[in-house]
């Protein structure tokens, strides 16, 4: 998954106070696909590494 879909999903999930699991049930994504991405993503913002994504800033979600 892109950073861009795990911040949709997370941003998502706290705005309509819906556990992961059932959105990414409604989406028919892979629960462990999420969560390998979210974690990659979490350890390159701990490295210090860019929050960028397509060119353009995304809000720094907390992975």
């Amino acid at each position: 998954m892109t950073r861009e879909e795990v911040v949709e999903i997370m941003n998502y999930c706290k705005e309509h106070k819906v556990t992961y699991k059932s959105r990414l049930e409604e989406l028919n994504i892979p629960v462990w696909r999420f969560y390998d991405s979210k974690s990659r993503y979490a350890a390159e913002q701990s490295s210090g590494k860019s929050v960028q994504g397509g060119g353009r800033n995304l809000n720094c979600v907390s992975f």
